[in-house]
C-alpha cells in the first residue's frame, strides 16, 4: 500500500487524534502492525496523565478559568485579595456602626444640655419689659445725635440676644435720634431708623457733601416732617433751597441748626431758607453764606447763635426783631463798619461774643448793644489793649452787674492788658474762667488777683491753659489763696486748674513742696476746694491726671504718669492704696511707693 494513498492518510490522522485524546490507554494503535504487541512509553504516559488532569480541572470549574489565566500570566493570587477586601469591609462597617452610636449619644447629650440651658432664667431677662427698656434708654450715648454704630446703643443692644433685640426694636425712644452722614450709610437707613421711633419727636443731624444726594435725603427726611424736633443740616451751598418750608407745618420743631459744609467755584448762591409755621421753635444756630436768606420766626426765639457768614450790620438788624432772646452767641466782627447803631435787648442774660481783631477800626457786638440784665459774659480773642475800653464802655452803657466772666486769650495777650481788663470788670463777679492757648499768660495772673481791689467777691477761679507752670507761679498761687481766704469774709471757695500738655515735660509736675502746701490749704481753710488736673493728648484721645481734688468725696493725689521715664520720680509721694487705685484709673499704671 502506498503511503500517498488517501485511505492510508486518513487512518494515520485518526491514529494521531486517538493518541492525544485517550484518557488512560497506554497503547498506541497502528494500523500497519495489528498483530504486534502495543508500544508502551512510561515517560510519555506520565506527561499525558498530568496534562489531562490539568485540563480536567479546567473543565470541572469554568468560573475559575479567567482568574486562573490571570494567575498564570502575572503571578497574582485573587484569593488573598478577596480575603483582604472582605476583612476591610467588615472593619469599615463595624466602625460606621460605632460612629452612628456615638452620634446618637452626642445628639442626646446636646439635647439634654440645651434643655438645661433653656431652663436657666437669667435675672436680667426676668425684669419687666418696661424696666429693661428704661435701662436701654439710659445706655444711649450722651451726644445729642446718636451715630449708627454697632459698638454703641441702640444697635449694640440688638446683638445680645433675641429677647433684647425684640425689646430694643419695640422701644421707640431708642430711635428718636440719628446722626446721618451720606458718606457712611444709605438713605434707607434713615427711613428705617426713624420709622422705629413711632410717633415720638425726632432729633436728626443730616450732613451731606454731595449736592446730587441732597434731594433723596430731603425726600426721606420730609416723611417725618411733622415730628421734627431738633434738626441740624450741614449742606453744600445751593442746596439750602430745599429748606423752603414756609407752607409746611412744623408743630414739634424746637431747635434748628444750619451750616454749609462745602462750596465750589461754580456755585450760584440764591438759597432761601424759610420756616413760618413752627410755633415751638426756640433755638436757632445759623452759619451760612451771606447770600443765603434765612427767614425764621425770630421774635419767638430764646437762644440764637450767629457764626461765620453773617455780617455785623445784618446781625444788628436781625437782633432788633429778637425780642425774647435769653442766650446770644455771636462771633461776627467787622473791621469796616462805621455805624453807631445801638440795640437794646432787655431779655438777654447770657452773651458770648468775639472781640474782633487788633485793627483800630475793628468793631464787635459789644459796641452796639445794651444788655441791662446780663448775668454771664464770655469773650473770645481778648488780646489787644483797646479791648479794655470796649469792655468798660459796654459795662457802663448797659449798667449791668454780671456774676460770671470768661475770657479766652490769643497769643498776643500780655499781663498788663489782662490786668487792665480785670480792673474794668464789675465787683459783682463771683466766677472767673480763663483760657489760653499757651502757658505764658499765667505769669502775673495769681499775683494780680491777690489784692482786695480786684474782684473782691470772687468765689470760683477756673484756669485752662496749655503748657507748664513755673515754681514761682505755684508759689504765687499758694499766696493768692492764702490772702483771699484770710479776708473777712473770706473769698475764693473753689480753685480749679486744668493744664493741657502737648507732651511729657521734665517739669510738668509741681514740686512735692507745692503739693504739700496746696493740701495744707484745704485742711487749714474749711470749705476750700482745689481741683488740679493735668491732661495730655494720647493716640486714642486724651489722658487726664488728677494732681489734687477734694471737690467731691475726698482728696486724690496723682501718683503715676503715662510715661514715668520723663517725669521726676521724686515729685509726689504715694501715700495710700486708694491713691494708687485712683492713679491707675487716670494714668493707666500703678506703682509701689514713688513716681
Amino acid at each position: 500500500m502506498s503511503l500517498d494513498c488517501p485511505k492510508h492518510t486518513k487512518n494515520s490522522n485518526l491514529s494521531l487524534r486517538s493518541k492525544r485524546c485517550s484518557e488512560s490507554s497506554t497503547f498506541r494503535p497502528t494500523f500497519g502492525n495489528r498483530g504486534k504487541e502495543p508500544f508502551v512509553s512510561i515517560e510519555k504516559d506520565t506527561r499525558k496523565r498530568d496534562l489531562f488532569a490539568a485540563l480536567s480541572g479546567l473543565a470541572e470549574s469554568p468560573p475559575r478559568f479567567f482568574p486562573f489565566v490571570t494567575e498564570i500570566r502575572c503571578g497574582f493570587d485573587p484569593t488573598e485579595y478577596d480575603e483582604a477586601a472582605g476583612l476591610s469591609r467588615v472593619e469599615l462597617r463595624s466602625r460606621l456602626t460605632e460612629l452612628d452610636a456615638l452620634i446618637a449619644s452626642l445628639t442626646l447629650k446636646r439635647q439634654s444640655l440645651q434643655a438645661a440651658s433653656d431652663a436657666i432664667i437669667y435675672p436680667v431677662l426676668s425684669l419687666p419689659l418696661e424696666i429693661t427698656a428704661e435701662i436701654f434708654v439710659r445706655c444711649l450715648p450722651a451726644a445729642t445725635y446718636v451715630s449708627p454704630s454697632i459698638s454703641d446703643a441702640p444697635l449694640l443692644l440688638t446683638q445680645v440676644c433675641h429677647q433684647w433685640r425684640e425689646i430694643a426694636l419695640g422701644t421707640p425712644t431708642l430711635w428718636q435720634s440719628l446722626a446721618f452722614k451720606d458718606q457712611d450709610v444709605s438713605t434707607k437707613l434713615l427711613t428705617l431708623w426713624l420709622s422705629r421711633s413711632g410717633v415720638l419727636p425726632i432729633s436728626l443731624s443730616v450732613t451731606c457733601w454731595d449736592k446730587l444726594r441732597t434731594g433723596a435725603l430731603f425726600a426721606a427726611a420730609l416723611q417725618f416732617v411733622d415730628r421734627w424736633c431738633d434738626m441740624k443740616f450741614g449742606l453744600p451751598l445751593s442746596s439750602f433751597s430745599k429748606l423752603d418750608l414756609r407752607n409746611e407745618p412744623l408743630p414739634n420743631l424746637r431747635t434748628l441748626r444750619l451750616d454749609y459744609v462745602s462750596q465750589s467755584s461754580d456755585d450760584i448762591v440764591s438759597d432761601i431758607v424759610s420756616i413760618s409755621h413752627a410755633v415751638a421753635l426756640r433755638e436757632a444756630y445759623v452759619t451760612t453764606h451771606p447770600e443765603v436768606i434765612v427767614d425764621l420766626p425770630w421774635a419767638q426765639l430764646t437762644a440764637l447763635t450767629l457764626k461765620k457768614g453773617v455780617e455785623l450790620h445784618a446781625a444788628l438788624t436781625l437782633l432788633e426783631t429778637c425780642t425774647n432772646l435769653v442766650t446770644l452767641d455771636i462771633s461776627t466782627a467787622d473791621d469796616s463798619i462805621a455805624s453807631s447803631m445801638l440795640v437794646t435787648m432787655d431779655s438777654v442774660k447770657t452773651l458770648t461774643c468775639n472781640l474782633g481783631s487788633s485793627e483800630p477800626d475793628s468793631s464787635c457786638i459789644l459796641d452796639h448793644v445794651i444788655l441791662p440784665n446780663l448775668t454771664r459774659l464770655s469773650v473770645q480773642n481778648l488780646s489787644h489793649p483797646r479791648h479794655a475800653p470796649t469792655l468798660k464802655n459796654f459795662i457802663h452803657r448797659s449798667a449791668c452787674s454780671f456774676q460770671f466772666f470768661a475770657a479766652s486769650f490769643s497769643r498776643d495777650m500780655t499781663a498788663d492788658t489782662f490786668l487792665e481788663c480785670l480792673r474794668v470788670l464789675p465787683d459783682s463777679i463771683s466766677e472767673l474762667e480763663l483760657t489760653s492757648p499757651r502757658g505764658e499768660f499765667t505769669r502775673g495772673i495769681f499775683s494780680t488777683l491777690a489784692p482786695d481791689t480786684v474782684l473782691p467777691r470772687l468765689r470760683t477761679l477756673r484756669l485752662h491753659g496749655r503748657g507748664v507752670l513755673s515754681d514761682d507761679e505755684y508759689e504765687d498761687l499758694v499766696d493768692m489763696v492764702q490772702v483771699r481766704r484770710a479776708r473777712s469774709p473770706p473769698s475764693l471757695d473753689l480753685v480749679s486748674l486744668h493744664l493741657w500738655l502737648f507732651s511729657n515735660h521734665p517739669r510738668m509736675m509741681p514740686s512735692n513742696l507745692r503739693i504739700v502746701q496746696l493740701k495744707a490749704l484745704t485742711s487749714r481753710f474749711s470749705g476750700l476746694k482745689i481741683k488740679f488736673l493735668l491732661s495730655k493728648r494720647v493716640p486714642y484721645g486724651r489722658s487726664t491726671h488728677v494732681v489734687l481734688d477734694n471737690t467731691d468725696s475726698g482728696e486724690i493725689l496723682l501718683v503715676c504718669l503715662v510715661d514715668v521715664t520723663k517725669a521726676r520720680r521724686t515729685d509726689i509721694p504715694c501715700t495710700d492704696t486708694s491713691t494708687q487705685r485712683e492713679s491707675g484709673r487716670n494714668a493707666g499704671a500703678g506703682c509701689g511707693t514713688t513716681c
